[in-house]
């Protein structure tokens, strides 16, 4: 979405009422190449990744990038952007359990360095990737 779209939403809605999400395949992350989408293969090129015959096949934004990029081209806080890809859609979804920090819900973390790249992954309480050395 173009910037101005972003910041005029995020205005008139408020960050409260905005759900981050990706439609993101496997290949998310990865180099150019041909990777597995369910029982067909895509390419990733030119930062999308595509059926053979040119039709997208979703996209490779990680949430990562998507609070990254909302952060910045809506003009709010990091809290806020963090807030909309963990609590609202969770909130929304009916899932009391998930997308914030507190006793009794899920352990399911992203650890983000002062660029916003993912540090630290934790799934279920258990560390899934690790970047900290």
């Amino acid at each position: 979405m173009h910037p101005a779209v972003l910041r005029l939403v995020a205005r008139t809605a408020g960050t409260g009422r905005i759900a981050l999400v990706t439609d993101a395949v496997s290949a998310a992350g990865m180099e150019r190449g041909s990777y597995t989408l369910g029982a067909e293969t895509i390419d990733l090129r030119d930062g999308a990744p595509r059926l053979p015959d040119g039709t997208l096949a979703g996209s490779v934004l990680r949430p990562d990038r998507a609070v990254r990029n909302f952060a910045v081209d809506a003009e709010v806080t990091v809290r806020e952007a963090v807030r909309a890809a963990t609590l609202v859609p969770a909130r929304l979804l009916g899932l009391a359990r998930t997308g914030r920090i507190a006793v009794g819900c899920d352990a399911d973390l992203m650890v983000l360095d002062r660029d916003g790249r993912i540090d630290l992954t934790v799934a279920r309480g258990a560390i899934a990737h690790s970047r900290i050395a």
